[in-house]
């Protein structure tokens, strides 16, 4: 079927539409210039696997015409973008939108494209897409970490998976002992770890930020990676100490090539039985030749790795009150976990230079509405994020998962982005180079080059200096709106 989008020489932009909610101070844009020699054109960052799929998807399913072109973040022209939409990792919302590079998407734009936004989970529909009070974005998928375990080591072992965090530091230790395995034990030749996480360039500081969310989060408080009204750094204080403490102390039964693991490298150690628990996330996707080998090994085997069920990540009933300055105890009934956003995901949002705005929105709600399980899996970076994809999420799973380990990642998935209380990865300027400085002392703590109160206290100095080097009054507007608050 092709895909019933209206002629773009008919799209006819109304300014008072589109500017409703724009700011004061800007004009409105020229006159759109329709026409099939003129096509819409969409901008992918970071992602050539999607871009390809875009490019793929669009001339199969579209006669419309659609200029698809990619870059890295790194290479991201200063000025003008040079396309009408664009699809971003979804922590450079604040860097894009607080350069003034997006458009806000009134409620009028919205609704004249096909978004079906309400079948959107709840966490993505409702946080991850919002600057401020405003919509910025779509979205095309947002993982986050969750426990991955192998239920017949568990069950061999006589324990269930852990709930907090102290019995998840506790079981990784108790099932990194083979004797404690019974028949699951595997033969002391084969390797065999507690856990894998994913502790590489540009992920130790993600994970440390998950294992620290149910301590930092706390429900009466707004500021968590930062005090918001001064942008005094808080990853210095005895939450973020506490989780990197723990995380050094994983390993000791973690592989020693963690250190290199992403989330999905984490997720294979579990699927090909290395490891009986992983802090993780699945992909369809296989980016690097050694991924290639591992899924021809896969096929040689039968195509079936060891089941893998899912959960939603461990939490904690301490939770730190930092204006307090003191532990206390959650509610009862209260949630205990703490899913952490924008640590990875997709969001796509239309330019404030484009003069096709609706065209635009049209181009991004087909592919992350109609064409979304087309499209989407094919980044490494997304996972299911629709109501529709919970029944069938093998999309975003390998080949070799069985029907069990598909339906238990839905559910804890959904759970997990559905949740009543979360924690932003940063997404505010400058934080590719935060979330450096965060990653280096995690690293440091995990070579034992420094303790970790001493390692998150030079990251702490290193976040000051980067805050003061951009604007503090600047980074304390954004930082606001990154925690949904208006300055």
């Amino acid at each position: 079927m092709r895909f019933p989008c209206p002629r773009l020489d008919r799209v006819i932009v109304l300014v008072a539409l589109l500017f409703a909610r724009c700011r004061p101070d800007e004009p409105p844009p020229p006159t759109p210039s329709p026409g099939a020699d003129n096509p819409v054109r969409l901008l992918v960052i970071d992602d050539p696997q999607l871009a390809e799929a875009i490019r793929r998807v669009w001339r199969a399913k579209s006669e419309a015409p659609l200029e698809v072109s990619q870059t890295p973040a790194e290479e991201l022209p200063a000025g003008r973008l040079a396309a009408d939409a664009v699809i971003y990792p979804s922590g450079l919302l604040g860097e894009l939108a607080e350069s003034n590079r997006l458009l806000p998407l009134s409620d009028d734009l919205q609704a004249a494209a096909p978004l079906n936004s309400r079948e959107v989970l709840d966490m993505l529909r409702l946080r991850e897409v919002r600057w401020g009070e405003q919509t910025y974005a779509v979205s095309f998928g947002s993982p986050v970490l969750l426990l991955a375990y192998r239920p017949e080591v568990l069950e061999q072992a006589g324990v269930s998976p852990p709930a907090t965090w102290t019995e998840y530091q506790r079981l990784i230790a108790h099932l990194a002992d083979r004797a404690n395995l019974g028949g699951a034990a595997l033969p002391e030749s084969q390797p065999w770890f507690g856990t894998a996480e994913p502790w590489g360039p540009g992920w130790a500081g993600q994970t440390l930020l998950a294992r620290a969310a149910a301590y930092v989060r706390h429900q009466d408080q707004y500021s968590d990676l930062f005090d918001y009204s001064t942008m005094a750094p808080l990853i210095d204080g005895p939450p973020f100490v506490r989780a990197l403490e723990e995380m050094v102390a994983a390993a000791e039964h973690a592989p020693p090539q963690a250190t290199s693991y992403s989330p999905q490298d984490a997720y294979r150690a579990v699927l090909e039985g290395r490891a009986a628990m992983a802090l993780a996330w699945p992909s369809a996707h296989r980016p690097s030749e050694a991924d290639d080998e591992a899924a021809a090994a896969d096929a040689d085997n039968g195509g079936s790795g060891p089941d893998v069920l899912w959960r939603v990540p461990p939490g904690s009933p301490d939770v730190y009150s930092f204006s307090a300055d003191r532990w206390e105890q959650r509610d009862v009934d209260s949630p205990h976990f703490v899913p952490v956003l924008a640590a990875a995901g997709r969001l796509g949002s239309v330019t404030r230079e484009t003069s096709r705005a609706q065209a635009a929105l049209h181009v991004l709600a087909v592919l992350s509405a109609e064409w979304s399980r087309e499209v989407a899996p094919h980044s490494p970076a997304t996972t299911l994020y629709r109501e529709s994809h919970l029944a069938a999420p093998g999309d975003w799973l390998p080949e070799s998962a069985d029907p069990q380990s598909a339906e238990s990642y839905s559910q804890a998935a959904q759970k997990a982005l559905t949740h009543g209380i979360w924690m932003f990865s940063p997404r505010i300027p400058g934080r590719a180079r935060y979330l450096a400085a965060l990653d280096e002392a995690a690293r440091a703590a995990l070579a034992g080059e420094a303790s970790p109160a001493d390692a998150l206290s030079a990251a702490a100095d290193q976040w000051r200096a980067i805050t003061a080097e951009l604007g503090e009054q600047k980074q304390i507007e954004a930082y606001q709106r990154s925690l949904g608050l208006e300055p």
